[in-house]
């Protein structure tokens, strides 16, 4: 017998018997599994008592249910009067997500319709194949179009011209990537999929690992690129494509360099006060030097991301020492 329950006269946690999915009452509904969801935030003390009320009932006509408010408790979370919520609730979402997976149903509480979290319940319920029934009559719940249909009811709210710039904006940068899948293509990936023979040939792994790398080219994700293409402007000039070249531009952030480089400016300044050359640290550092310095600078850095803190001067000081590191070992390499 479990003993976490609602005192509703005082407001407080206290010892209550509290029927539970090993105590079940009746076998009406024996081995049925359900979810139950409700609304909880914005409602005195999170609607607990709503939810200990229904779980008591339905447990006692042979239901197992899982029950979003025990796990809460057994998480040690004490409901407060005016049921703000003072903790992020992604934390309880991934229990919420998985016990709606493994039930058969989910159950929704009165109240449901102004509850944001009970439209995530439903979309995942929704989306995963459950049914959704209303307590307590268990009539199925008709799921609003925002659950179904999410898309129509987003472009229901966007302007017309605004809805249409944004697919243009799509097609244009997607529909040049995109084509038909041609039959070598389509050979190669039953082959990859099932490990047999395709249309009576034989299928290499390179024949598969370059077919879908094509595939995956024209859909975005992997592009093969001639080196020697070319590109032309509106003005007529030409120019070799980038993808072959380093995207310094896109591949570094000008915000996380300018804290690095404020960083090491303010590090120039030795203990005799006298100012080091910026690039001092290019007259040569050993390889464990760094290391280790980069150790110690990766844990405070963890430390300070753990409890809290501000860890941008340690993750400054562990971006100094892998950058001298990999300047030393580009060195070396070289030679």
């Amino acid at each position: 017998m479990n003993y976490a329950c609602f005192n509703r006269s005082s407001a407080r946690l206290w010892d209550f018997p509290r029927c539970t999915n090993d105590d079940h009452r009746g076998e009406q509904h024996a081995n049925a599994i359900a979810y139950l969801a409700g609304p909880m935030r914005g409602i005195p003390f999170w609607n607990f008592p709503a939810f200990q009320d229904a779980a008591v009932l339905l447990r006692r006509k042979g239901w197992h249910i899982w029950s979003p408010a025990d796990h809460d408790l057994d998480l040690g979370l004490v409901p407060v009067e005016d049921g703000n919520v003072s903790f992020p609730i992604s934390a309880c979402l991934d229990w919420d997500f998985a016990r709606i997976a493994e039930s058969s149903c989910v159950i929704v509480l009165p109240g449901w319709e102004q509850s944001t979290g009970v439209h995530w319940e439903m979309t995942v319920a929704y989306a995963l194949g459950k049914p959704v029934f209303q307590y307590p009559t268990l009539e199925p719940v008709e799921l609003p179009e925002v659950v179904t249909q999410p898309v129509a009811v987003q472009r229901a709210h966007v302007p017309q011209a605004v809805w249409d710039a944004r697919m243009a904006a799509w097609h244009q940068e997607a529909a040049p990537s995109l084509g038909p899948i041609t039959p070598q293509e389509a050979d190669a990936m039953r082959a990859s999929a099932t490990g047999r023979e395709a249309q009576t040939r034989e299928v290499s792994r390179e024949d598969i690992a370059a077919s879908l790398a094509a595939v995956a080219g024209r859909m975005g994700e992997i592009r093969v690129v001639d080196p020697n293409a070319m590109r032309t402007f509106d003005t007529g000039a030409t120019r070799h494509i980038d993808e072959t070249k380093l995207d310094y531009e896109g591949f570094l952030s000008p915000a996380a360099l300018r804290l690095y480089a404020e960083y090491l400016q303010k590090n120039r300044i030795q203990a005799d006060g006298n100012v080091r050359d910026s690039d001092n640290w290019q007259k040569g550092i050993p390889l464990n030097v760094y290391m280790k310095s980069a150790w110690r600078h990766f844990i405070a850095a963890w430390t300070a991301h753990r409890s809290g803190g501000d860890p941008a001067e340690d993750l400054c000081g562990l971006l100094f020492n892998a950058m001298g590191y990999l300047h030393e070992w580009d060195k070396r390499d070289s030679a």
